[in-house]
Order: C-alpha cells, then structure tokens, then sequence
C-alpha cells in the first residue's frame, strides 16, 4: 500500500539507492471511485516533488489497463517513471496491455511474479513479452524463493531485473529487516548465474 509521506522522506535521507514508491490505497487493482482517484493524485503528486526514481503503480479495468487512471496519475506526476506492477498478472491479453503501456512514455518498467503469480507465468511468458515491449519497457521477474528462478533469470540476457522481495529479509518474513547476509548470498548466485 502507499506509504505514508514521512516514512518516505526519511527513507530517501537513509539510502543513496535509487527508490521507487508505492501508489495503490487498496488491494484491489481496480480504481473504485471518484475520491480514490483525487486520494491517488495527492499521492502522486506531494510522492514527485520529492527526489524519488519513480512510482510503482497499476490499475486495470475489466481486464484491461485503466488508461484514464493512469492518464491521470502520469499528468500530475509528469516528472518521474512508472513501474507497472503486478497488476499486469490481472489483464486478459498481455501482449495488448504491453502495446498501451508503450503509449505512456513514463511506464518503463513491468513487475510480474513468476512465482505465485494468479495465473501460470513462466520465464518464457518474460522472454516473449519483455522482445514485445523493448527498447521502452523492461521487464522485472518475481522471483518468490527459489534460488531455481533467481538462476534462471539471471542468466537471461533478456531480462536484466530480478525482484526479491522478502528473499532478502530474515526469515523471509515480509515484516523482518532486510538482512546483509541474505543480500550477499542472492547476489553470489547472480553472479554465478552470470558466470
């Protein structure tokens, strides 16, 4: 869910990362009503005046991608990138949703989660869609927790982003800190991966 505005700035103070925010005020996928769009383009609007890399975001509307929401978000928040999140496993044709995410120059990446996703996603189905979307949009694989996947991934030279998550916390626990030792030993098998 969409952080507070406090926990962001201090945050962006803490780390010289680049940092992406999260907008979604429900679990839902989909835009619900008038307010919680107004809700969203406050968000969006204080979360670009900070010096954030971009928004995480995605709205879907009968299957498809919710144009006018994300039309919105990206006038109001002109100034910074788009990842789509894994609102993407939720659209009935991946291969048209990516043509109207191309549209949007801001989207420039896709988060899906080859691991748990609610329908059948393979490193294959990436390979296929990341050839569909490129040079504007990459993909970023979800990988759950497998060190397979992780593997896998990365030794694709056509997928250049790995999402983690709570492999990297300790205990694997979305609610635990993320832990120096897991970070280590994911990008040892990266690096092995590419090797």
């Amino acid at each position: 869910m969409t952080p507070d505005f406090l926990v962001v700035e201090r945050i962006l103070a803490a780390v010289s990362i680049p940092a992406r925010v999260m907008l979604r005020h429900t679990p839902s996928s989909e835009v619900h009503d008038r307010d919680e769009v107004e809700g969203l383009l406050r968000d969006a609007k204080a979360f670009a005046a900070l010096p954030v890399d971009g928004l995480v975001l995605g709205f879907i509307e009968n299957g498809n991608v919710n144009v006018r929401v994300l039309r919105q978000i990206g006038q109001t928040a002109s100034t910074v990138p788009f990842t789509f999140h894994r609102a993407f496993e939720e659209l009935a044709d991946p291969f048209a949703a990516i043509e109207t995410l191309k549209q949007f120059g801001q989207v420039d990446r896709i988060l899906v989660s080859v691991a748990g996703s609610k329908r059948e996603i393979g490193v294959a189905d990436l390979r296929r869609w990341q050839a569909a979307s490129s040079p504007q949009i990459e993909f970023i694989a979800g990988i759950g927790l497998s060190w397979e996947l992780l593997g896998e991934v990365a030794a694709d030279p056509s997928l250049k982003y790995v999402h983690v998550g709570r492999f990297a916390r300790d205990g694997h626990s979305i609610s635990a800190p993320v832990a120096r030792a897991q970070v280590a030993e994911l990008r040892g098998a990266m690096k092995s991966a590419l090797a």
